[in-house]
């Protein structure tokens, strides 16, 4: 009898107060968390390009004709730059101050200063490397363009000339890396020079250095 009113009880305490989804209350649901990834960073810039230039001197000499003269020309002072283009050529540039001579008579000799500049391209044609890269030998063809200023004593006028020629180099790489690293070398130089009265030679050596 005790136990019959036991659960008479039970289940009158269990029909008055339901449990289930609509007596339950949810205190303070947390708000949903945004999550904010910081923007990817941009790749580095590429390296700057670098710009592969050689500088040097050069002692010369030669002959061309002017005015129906030979005219000799010592090269007092030669200066000489280029900069590489592509992988094997490069642009040049040259200055020459000239000391000019002419023998119009055994007795009677016409002397005076020239300036003459050269633009052009220079293409290596071979090249040979030691077993350890530190030593190159190479030969590159030249063509180009110019204009040489002659002085009054002998005929004062700008001649206009064309130019091709061949050059053999010897240069040395201390750091023992690539032809594009920093350089010391000698070079040897033979040049036609075409002007309007004709063809004119001159040879040159000279010194390099540069990347």
């Amino acid at each position: 009898m005790k136990a019959l009113l036991l659960v008479m009880l039970a289940t009158g305490v269990a029909s008055a107060h339901p449990i289930g989804r609509g007596n339950l209350e949810i205190v303070g649901d947390p708000d949903p968390i945004l999550i904010v990834e910081p923007p990817a960073r941009p790749p580095p810039p590429p390296p700057a390009e670098k710009i592969h230039t050689r500088i040097g001197l050069r002692y010369g000499a030669g002959k061309q004709p002017i005015d129906h003269l030979v005219v000799t020309s010592t090269g007092v002072m030669q200066i000489t730059g280029d900069i590489l283009i592509s992988d094997r050529v490069r642009m040049f540039a040259d200055y020459e101050l000239l000391m000019l001579g002419a023998d119009i008579s055994p007795d009677h000799e016409l002397s005076g200063f020239g300036h003459r500049g050269n633009l052009g391209l220079l293409r290596e044609l071979a090249a040979y490397r030691s077993s350890d890269r530190v030593a190159k030998f190479d030969i590159s063809a030249e063509i180009g363009g110019g204009a040489m200023l002659t002085p009054s004593s002998i005929t004062e006028r700008v001649l206009p000339h064309g130019l091709v020629g061949l050059r053999g180099g010897f240069s040395l790489h201390p750091e023992h890396e690539e032809r594009l690293e920093p350089s010391f070398g000698f070079e040897l130089l033979v040049r036609a020079i075409v002007v309007p009265e004709g063809v004119g030679l001159t040879f040159g050596i000279g010194l390099q250095w540069g990347e």
